[in-house]
C-alpha cells in the first residue's frame, strides 16, 4: 500500500508543534491536536522516540486493542519523503522539510548518534 505524505499532518508538523511550544522558530504549520495537548498538559520536558519502520498501519495490524501503543494513540501522522531514517531524524530535529535543507542525503552516518534531550 502506498501512502502519500500529508504535508499538513506529518513529522515536520509534529516537530514544529514541539518547537512552537518551547518558543523556537517554526517555518511550517503545526498540528492542532499536539498544540492543544502540550498547552493543556504544560510539560517541562517532551520525550520523543522515533521507531524506524514502525508506521501506524503496522501497529494497527499487529497489536491488540488493549496494547499500550493502541490505547494511548492520539492521532496518526505521515512520515516525510524520502522516509530514510537519516532524513526523518534531521527533519524532526530541524523542523524543516528536505526541500528546505537541500543536502540531507549526504550527511555522514556517524553524525547521527542517539540523542537524549532532557
Amino acid at each position: 500500500m502506498y501512502i502519500k505524505v500529508d504535508y499538513n499532518n506529518c513529522l515536520t508538523n509534529f516537530s514544529c508543534s514541539i518547537r512552537k511550544y518551547f518558543g523556537l522558530e517554526v517555518k511550517h504549520k503545526t498540528i492542532k491536536v499536539v498544540d492543544e495537548l502540550l498547552n493543556d498538559k504544560q510539560p517541562k520536558n517532551v520525550v520523543v522516540i522515533l521507531f524506524d519502520g514502525m508506521g501506524s498501519l503496522i501497529i494497527d495490524e499487529i497489536l491488540k486493542n488493549d496494547d499500550f501503543f493502541i490505547k494511548n494513540k492520539i492521532d496518526n501522522i505521515t512520515s516525510v519523503f524520502p522516509s530514510s531514517f537519516k532524513v526523518i531524524a534531521l527533519t524532526f530535529l530541524s523542523g524543516l522539510e528536505v526541500v528546505n535543507k537541500g543536502n540531507m542525503l549526504f550527511v555522514n552516518s556517524f553524525s547521527l548518534k542517539p540523542l537524549i534531550i532532557l
